[in-house]
């Protein structure tokens, strides 16, 4: 469906990618494009491609985790690595990535073989709703005059290292806005 577009709040800090008091609580990892390894998952078990909501445990500094049940998720920002990982409900890896620098949001799945895996391909990116960053959800919806709310919700698809869809919908009054920006 998307991913919900409400207000910032600000959590503890991590001064390697924001200012001070300006840190995220919270994240949403937007995972696309997993497929069916060799090994495919369990009857009735799907790709864990969605949207997930990473929240910044206090007092830990530049990582944020999910716990949203079946799958477990985090990002952890600290200088020098940047990584992504998800997990399904069966401890299986589905989505692993480490980048050698700090302040990483975009993810290309390490784990990118059929052979030998249950889950391979894929990709993630990870956006907060603040008002300081071109990019970020309400910035967007602020060049359109979009208001947050918990029931407009945003999908963002990557195009190349510096263009980006975003697309926001609301299905009260049948909004469907699809903006291509430059960052």
């Amino acid at each position: 469906m998307g991913i919900p577009t409400v207000p910032v709040e600000y959590g503890g800090d991590c001064l390697q990618c924001y200012d001070a008091g300006k840190t995220p609580y919270q994240f949403w990892a937007s995972v696309t494009g997993i497929k069916p390894g060799e090994l495919e998952p369990p009857t009735g078990w799907h790709c864990p491609n969605g949207i997930y909501l990473l929240t910044h445990p206090v007092g830990d500094g530049c990582s944020w985790t999910c716990e949203s049940w079946p799958q477990i998720c985090g990002v952890n920002l600290y200088s020098p690595w940047s990584t992504f990982g998800l997990e399904d409900k069966f401890g299986e890896q589905a989505f692993y990535k480490q980048y050698f620098a700090a302040c990483v949001f975009e993810y290309e799945n390490a784990i990118n073989i059929w052979d030998d895996n249950q889950y391979y391909g894929g990709n993630c990116v990870i956006r907060a709703c603040t008002e300081d960053d071109p990019t970020s959800l309400l910035s967007v919806m602020k060049l359109v005059n979009i208001a947050p709310s918990n029931k407009t919700f945003c999908e963002l698809f990557p195009i190349s290292d510096s263009e980006a869809i975003f697309k926001y919908c609301r299905k009260s009054d049948k909004t469907n806005i699809s903006i291509k920006i430059s960052y």
